[in-house]
């Protein structure tokens, strides 16, 4: 009898205490929710150069243990909502705390959320309103929220942050061997099918060039952020000499192959015009390169370049 008392007792002492972490975890997610949701839009554009505004909203769905993060995108001068908006389904047993990190942009001024599964493994997300399709393909071992504005937002997203990695740890129990690799470079797909999402194939997964301790270097480039700088001026150089006045912002990938030459020139924002087609123009013509180099093989990179 003694002995079936110790049990039952040891048992309401571990359900209390299981209770009492799983109303932790409600309370601090709820909290993480609504600072989410109000955080301001993003300012992003689309492959095309439309301009948007990104919406995010977060949803603590305690029967599931998961997070539903929702990407609403909206047309800057209609304020009207554009078909590409989100679904992401997160669970928190698949995170890792050391995997939730805050990422910057090249030049530093905007900052974003990403979220990496423990081991690196798939998540199941980004469901779109739209078809189905994942969005994140070549992205699929992580999530990621944002970019917002550094200056003014910085505080408010390590606050989430901190928040977050709180909640993970509590409610897993991951090792340091399980701990994501946060710069892993994006890897090749497989189409898979789960729960209705589809994966589409990547099949050439390109590597960045700020991304890798050896990076292409143009002319005299010490490092992949000066090369950024050299790349502009050379290609401003050359329109000036041609008699073009540039008046723009052009966003693009340029292309460098194992042998260091550019292969190729891919806008992410420009408008359709001559000028665009000359600025692609110089870009294929450039002098070589000195090319990447990872884990001391030669590997085809991506510049991205702001002109």
């Amino acid at each position: 009898m003694k002995k079936l008392l110790i049990v039952v007792f040891g048992v309401i002492i571990l359900t209390n205490a299981f209770s009492q972490t799983n109303n932790n975890t409600d309370s601090l997610m709820l909290i993480i929710s609504q600072k989410v949701n109000n955080l301001p839009r993003t300012l992003d554009s689309g492959i095309k150069g439309q301009e948007f505004q990104g919406e995010y909203t977060m949803k603590w769905k305690k029967r599931q243990n998961a997070i539903i993060l929702k990407d609403k995108r909206f047309f800057i001068k209609s304020n009207s909502k554009t078909p590409d908006s989100y679904k992401d389904i997160i669970y928190l047993k698949d995170l890792h705390p050391d995997g939730i990190c805050l990422k910057y942009s090249d030049d530093s001024s905007s900052v974003f959320l990403q979220i990496f599964t423990a081991n690196n493994k798939y998540l199941t997300i980004s469901k779109s309103y739209v078809n189905g399709f994942c969005r994140s393909k070549n992205y699929y071992d992580r999530t990621y929220m944002g970019s917002w504005n550094t200056k003014d937002n910085i505080s408010k997203l390590i606050d989430i942050q901190q928040l977050l990695k709180k909640c993970i740890e509590s409610e897993t129990d991951w090792g340091i061997e399980s701990a994501p690799d946060v710069f892993c470079l994006i890897q090749p797909e497989l189409t898979f099918k789960k729960k209705n999402i589809t994966v589409i194939p990547f099949d050439n997964p390109l590597i960045l060039n700020s991304s890798i301790e050896k990076p292409a270097l143009f002319s005299n480039s010490k490092n992949e952020q000066e090369n950024r700088e050299i790349i502009k001026s050379y290609v401003l150089d050359k329109l000036r000499d041609k008699g073009m006045n540039y008046q723009g912002n052009t966003i693009g990938t340029i292309i460098i192959d194992k042998s260091g030459n550019v292969t190729d020139f891919k806008f992410v924002r420009n408008k359709a015009d001559s000028m665009g087609d000359e600025i692609k123009k110089i870009l294929l013509s450039m002098p070589q390169w000195t090319p990447a180099n990872l884990d001391k093989e030669n590997v085809v990179v991506g510049q991205t370049i702001v002109i």
